[in-house]
């Protein structure tokens, strides 16, 4: 409202006034937007990973689970890991 009074009534001055406080509004809401985007896909990319990481954890405890009662040669065919991998574990 101080804003407002400085500027007095000249139109001119008031239409550049309220254009620059339509832009600043715009900013603000499109930065929000953008932080908004950001956050989401990273959690997005976070349950990825997670998933992905809990899926190899799993895959690693069931090969140990069967490392001595199947060949490692059975255990890479039916998981789709190089034998060499297996031999690791």
């Amino acid at each position: 409202m101080n804003e407002l009074k400085r500027i007095g009534n000249s139109s001119e001055e008031r239409a550049a006034y309220e254009a620059r406080a339509k832009y600043m509004s715009d900013y603000k809401s499109n930065m929000e937007g953008s932080r908004d985007e950001g956050i989401a896909l990273g959690i997005e990319i976070g349950q990825e990973l997670g998933r992905n990481e809990g899926i190899e954890i799993g895959k690693l405890e069931i090969i140990k689970s069967l490392k001595g009662i199947i060949d490692d040669e059975i255990i890479a065919e039916k998981t789709g890991l190089p034998l060499e991998e297996i031999k690791k574990i």
